[in-house]
């Protein structure tokens, strides 16, 4: 198994891919920039692209299929940005993360706090 990983955040995402990598043995590569029909070839020879939330419509699904990529992954709750009909007839699985609703509701606060204590973007 090796993942391609699209919009990878270098702060936070990378530091946490490179250890999954050591510790289970997943080769990996990534880029900075969504998908988009300049860079998607950069997934050839993976076996999964993860994404966030972009375009992953009809064409992006059937041109990952194209280069060889089985498995769409969002990190992401939601998965409706993807065309998993089009995934499903090309034999590829799609798949996201869970959230607990606890941690949902803890980001939720701290949503407000930091509204109120009217907080600067962080990054």
């Amino acid at each position: 198994m090796s993942i391609f990983f699209y919009n990878l955040r270098p702060e936070d995402e990378l530091p946490f891919a490179r250890q999954c990598s050591e510790q289970y043995g997943i080769p990996f590569g990534y880029c900075l920039d969504y998908p988009s029909p300049e860079n998607y070839h950069l997934a050839k020879g993976y076996d999964a692209v993860s994404c966030t939330p972009c375009d992953m419509s009809r064409p992006v699904v059937e041109a990952f299929h194209d280069l060889g990529v089985k498995y769409i992954t969002t990190r992401s709750i939601g998965i409706d940005h993807i065309d998993r009909v089009r995934a499903r007839e090309l034999g590829m699985r799609v798949g996201n993360v869970t959230y607990p609703s606890t941690g949902v509701a803890s980001y939720a606060v701290m949503l407000i706090l930091m509204c109120s204590r009217r907080m600067r973007d962080i990054l």
